[in-house]
């Protein structure tokens, strides 16, 4: 049988809620609404507000796993901040989610199709079915 990788969904203890196109923390605690991060603005307010949150003192990875989810959803070296000079561009997060999600979905399908072929290879040269 085949393992596939499945598109990340999680980063620490938060978590991308599909649907609503938010961050969740802790399954409920808080939740950082995607839709209000379209300019690099935005996206620190957010790192801000969570920064002054009870929580996040409590958990030292808090702040480090929201920045690494918002980097991997938002890819935020392109579009955000580059180099010290705010973009004035407003970005579409939705659109950007769906597309990293697209990605993530054909390099999972890329691994299972790799990986079967791995197996028949494997099975043809030890001679087993």
């Amino acid at each position: 049988m085949t393992q596939t990788r499945r598109p990340k969904l999680n980063w620490g203890d938060w978590t991308l809620n599909r649907s609503t196109y938010e961050l969740i923390y802790k399954k409920g605690i808080y939740h950082v609404d995607l839709d209000r991060c379209c300019t690099s603005a935005q996206v620190l307010d957010w790192i801000q507000h969570i920064t002054g949150k009870t929580f996040a003192h409590k958990d030292p990875r808090c702040i480090f796993d929201l920045v690494c989810a918002l980097r991997d959803l938002l890819e935020l070296p392109v579009g955000y901040c580059t180099w010290g000079n705010m973009s004035d561009e407003i970005i579409d997060t939705r659109s950007r989610v769906d597309q990293i999600d697209e990605r993530n979905r054909a390099t999972t399908s890329l691994y299972a199709k790799m990986s079967a072929k791995s197996l028949r290879l494997k099975n043809l040269l030890t001679g087993t079915k």
